[in-house]
C-alpha cells in the first residue's frame, strides 16, 4: 500500500515539475495578459473598494509578466502600466525604480532614452510635490542640471526648466516674474500689483471644477476689489471664442492672459502648470501666501491679506 502511495506521489511530482519547467512563450502569453488588463479596466469602479481591487489585480498581472519575460520587448508596456499604478497610488519610490528598469531594458535609440530620463525627472517632481524635503529638491535640481549637460540640445530642456521654476511656486516664496501680453494687447508684469492682493488663476472654460468655483471667485472679487483685491486669469482654452463667451456670460471683468495654445500656453508652461484649477494668492509684497483655495476659504484669506500693511 505504501509503495502505491509513494508511486502516485512520484508521478504527481513529475507532472508538476514538468509543467513548472515548461518554457512559456511570451508571444502567446502577451495577448492573454493584455486581455486580462483590458477586462479589468472595463470592470466596475464605482467605489473605492472596487478601484483598489482593480489596481491590485492589475499590479499582479503586470508583475507576473515582467518576472516571466524580463527581456521580451513588449514587457516594457507592463512596466509603464506599473509606473502609472505606482504614481496613482503614491508609491513614488516603486514608480521611480520601475522607470530605472524601463531605461535599463530600453532597446530604442538615444532619443528615446533621453525622453525616458526626462520622464523620470518629471515623476520625481510629482513625488516632491506630495512629499517635500529639501534634500529631494536638491536631488531633483541636480538631476535637471545633469540632464542639461548630457542633452544640451534636448527638446525637453524648456519643459524641465519650467519644472525647476515650478519648484519655487511654494507658500512663503516670492512669485517668479513673468512678462506677457494680456488679451487686450497690454503688457503684463507682476510688479504692477505690488501693494495689492492678487489672485493668479489658471483656468479654462472647459474645466468643470474651474466653472464650478467661478461664482465664488466672482463674489469675492465684487466684495473686495474696491479694497485692493485683483485677479489675473490665465486661460488654457484652445478656442478663444469659447473663453470670451464664458467671460461675457459670467461678467468676469478682470484681466485675462490667453494665447489659445491650451496646455501648451506659454504662461502655464513657464510655471509647469499641469492641472487646473491652479490658483496662487499673492500678498502685497509679492509673496505667495496661499494656493488652491476654494469656497469660503478664498474670501477669508483675501480679507486677512488686505488688512496687512
Amino acid at each position: 500500500m505504501k509503495k502505491k502511495i509513494l508511486l502516485v506521489l512520484f508521478f504527481v511530482f513529475v507532472l508538476v515539475f514538468s509543467y513548472s519547467c515548461k518554457k512559456l512563450n511570451p508571444e502567446e502569453e502577451y495577448p492573454k495578459a493584455k486581455e486580462r488588463l483590458e477586462a479589468l479596466k472595463k470592470s466596475s469602479m464605482n467605489t473605492k473598494e472596487e478601484v483598489d481591487n482593480v489596481i491590485s489585480e492589475a499590479e499582479v498581472i503586470c508583475k507576473e509578466f515582467i518576472n516571466q519575460f524580463p527581456e521580451y520587448e513588449k514587457t516594457q508596456e507592463f512596466r509603464f502600466e506599473l509606473v502609472e499604478i505606482y504614481m496613482f497610488t503614491q508609491k513614488y519610490d516603486e514608480g521611480l525604480a520601475m522607470m530605472d528598469e524601463i531605461i535599463k531594458y530600453s532597446k530604442e535609440g538615444e532619443d528615446v532614452k533621453e525622453q525616458l530620463v526626462a520622464q523620470k525627472i518629471s515623476l520625481k517632481s510629482d513625488k516632491l510635490k506630495n512629499n517635500y524635503s529639501e534634500s529631494l529638491e536638491k536631488e531633483l535640481i541636480s538631476d535637471i542640471e545633469q540632464f542639461n549637460k548630457t542633452y544640451p540640445e534636448s527638446k525637453f530642456k524648456e519643459y524641465l526648466e519650467g519644472l525647476k521654476r515650478g519648484l519655487a511656486l511654494r507658500i512663503g516664496e516670492p512669485i517668479i516674474e513673468y512678462t506677457a501680453k494680456d488679451t487686450e494687447g497690454k503688457d503684463f508684469s507682476f510688479n504692477e500689483y505690488k501693494g495689492k492682493v492678487l489672485l493668479l488663476d489658471f483656468w479654462a472654460s472647459w474645466c468643470g471644477p474651474c466653472v464650478g468655483e467661478m461664482p465664488n471667485v466672482i463674489g469675492v472679487y465684487e466684495k473686495y476689489h474696491s479694497q485692493g483685491f485683483e485677479i489675473v486669469g490665465v486661460s488654457l482654452d484652445s478656442k478663444l471664442e469659447s473663453m470670451n463667451k464664458f467671460i461675457a456670460e459670467n461678467k468676469m471683468p478682470w484681466r485675462q492672459i490667453a494665447d489659445g495654445k491650451g496646455w501648451d500656453a506659454a504662461f502655464a508652461k513657464y510655471y509647469n502648470i499641469r492641472s487646473i484649477p491652479a490658483t496662487f494668492l499673492i500678498d502685497k509684497k509679492g509673496i505667495i501666501r496661499y494656493m488652491n483655495l476654494r469656497r469660503e476659504d478664498l474670501g477669508t484669506a483675501v480679507e486677512e491679506l488686505l488688512k496687512e500693511k
